[in-house]
């Protein structure tokens, strides 16, 4: 069963979504996360799930953009 996303709200800012590189030694790879997603999925009930900007320009899930979805984290980006 596809989720079903219930409501979406911008993410406070600096939200950032961490990812684990495959074949990385300890690598991490941040990107900011741009909106918070009320998610129901029709087993489990609702849950709140990051939204982040793919290597293409499109919106996803962040743990469907990349499977090394960590955390989120709460920091100011590299300038």
């Amino acid at each position: 069963m596809q989720d079903k996303i219930i409501q979406i709200i911008p993410a406070p800012f600096p939200m950032w979504a961490q990812f684990d590189v495959e074949g990385g030694e300890n690598e991490k790879y941040i990107a900011p996360v741009v909106c918070l997603a009320l998610v129901e999925d029709g087993v489990s009930g609702q849950e709140v799930r990051p939204m982040c900007i793919d290597v293409y320009g499109c919106v996803d899930f962040a743990n469907d953009i990349c499977a090394g979805f960590e955390r989120m984290l709460f920091k100011e980006g590299e300038k």
